[in-house]
């Protein structure tokens, strides 16, 4: 064998090498950027998670304008601008609608596997906001009013009832940080 063939032999198994070597760095690099982007969406839904005073300021405004309609006996047509919290309402929505938007890019990010570590979705606390406002308006203005203390009873056990659901997806959000793949 000729010196020329044993470099050639030489050049061609370091050409093989590179090859396994490039595919396994970029396939090492692919899984990285893969949990990267998993951990971020993680901790974007977990810095989304402080909005749920949104949430309780809205049932405490709702309250005390439902609670005058409970007092006085009348229905105040809550559509009219000054009879409705919109302000606080819009802020509920505002941050409602960012906390979709990242849980629809967590549901495109994490695998099905991962997704079951929530058992909490922003869908499941707007449902749950909605019922909370609809039990309110019917205890105040429905056809069997309820009493102040009904209404303020209501609100409380709401606005701890979304804080307990903020607080479980804020422990998810912990655990699958410490799962993800």
């Amino acid at each position: 064998m000729k010196v020329v063939d044993l470099f050639s032999c030489v050049s061609s198994g370091a050409t093989v090498l590179a090859a396994v070597v490039a595919i396994y760095a970029l396939s090492s690099w692919r899984s990285q950027f893969k949990y990267q982007r998993k951990y971020e969406c993680i901790l974007d839904l977990r810095s989304q998670l402080h909005g749920a005073n949104e949430a309780a300021v809205y049932l405490s405004s709702l309250r005390e304008q439902l609670s005058e309609s409970i007092r006085t006996g009348v229905d105040n047509d809550l559509f009219e601008p000054g009879n409705f919290p919109h302000e606080l309402q819009r802020a509920w929505w505002d941050h409602l609608s960012k906390l979709q938007r990242t849980w629809a890019l967590l549901e495109v990010t994490l695998e099905k596997s991962e997704m079951k570590l929530f058992t909490v979705d922003p869908y499941k606390l707007q449902a749950e906001m909605t019922s909370y406002v609809n039990e309110m308006i019917n205890l105040s203005c429905g056809e069997s009013r309820g009493s102040l203390f009904q209404l303020h009873k209501l609100v409380s056990n709401s606005i701890v009832a979304v804080e307990k659901q903020y607080n479980l997806l804020e422990r998810q959000c912990r655990l699958a940080l410490t799962k993800i793949k």
